[in-house]
């Protein structure tokens, strides 16, 4: 994201926004028309076959690097178990349009692993452990990617303007994309009350209505805490409007 929140440095740490590369590509169209898109900053594919000028628009794929679950057999050879990897047709219609994580998972070898020992066995359950820190990224790179999309499916200027972009963020995206391009959808201005100002179990409120909200924390609340919070208020929000 090269967007941040302008907010004071007691409430979130905002990040200087970094230069992104042009990568822009065009495409030949089979109909003999021809389509420019950007292609996303997680996207590794180098989309040669797709300049062959038998592409339509909803077939083309962009596709992360994957994290991949392996192990060695008897044989010494290496098999793969499940492949993870960040994947979007910008132009499919179907909803897949929007970045998804697309699991790959390979079970049907029946390969021996061969382990004569527990030591050797815990190399594995290693390896596997680092495939689970690789798919927590690739979550949290799926998060950032969504929240690019959104803001690229929103017209521009409708962050800030007179539009409602908060509608077309669901519950999940509320729990795990980044907090302060939450805080630009819904329109909300976070503050700080000394502790003393409300009850002890008030450690954060969140007021008004979807684009001029709101929140307002108590000192004593620390950084972690306050993007833990910021998404439940925000989800009892979205859950009150429906009520």
């Amino acid at each position: 994201m090269t967007d941040t929140v302008a907010v004071t440095p007691e409430t979130f740490t905002a990040q200087e926004p970094a230069s992104v590369p042009d990568r822009t590509i065009t495409y030949p169209l089979r109909n003999g028309s021809v389509l420019a898109h950007a292609c996303p900053a997680w996207c590794i594919a180098d989309h040669e076959g797709d300049l062959d000028g038998l592409l339509m628009p909803e077939d083309l794929r962009h596709e992360g690097k994957a994290a991949a679950l392996e192990f060695d057999t008897i044989e010494s050879s290496r098999e793969r178990i499940l492949d993870a990897r960040i994947v979007q047709y910008p132009f499919a219609g179907d909803g897949s349009e929007q970045p998804h994580m697309e699991l790959m998972p390979e079970a049907s070898s029946g390969e021996s692993t061969g382990y004569l020992s527990a030591s050797e066995f815990n190399a594995e359950i290693r390896r596997a452990q680092r495939h689970l820190t690789s798919l927590l990224h690739l979550s949290e790179q799926l998060a950032e990617a969504r929240a690019v999309a959104h803001e690229r499916f929103v017209a521009p200027g409708r962050l800030t303007g007179k539009g409602q972009p908060w509608l077309s963020i669901d519950n999940g995206d509320v729990e795990t994309m980044p907090v302060d391009y939450l805080l630009r959808v819904f329109g909300v201005k976070v503050f700080e009350v000394d502790d003393d100002d409300r009850p002890a179990d008030q450690l954060a409120v969140l007021s008004g209505e979807p684009g001029a909200m709101t929140l307002s924390f108590k000192r004593c609340v620390p950084q972690v805490m306050r993007e833990q919070l910021t998404r439940v208020e925000l989800l009892k929000t979205r859950g009150a409007s429906r009520d």
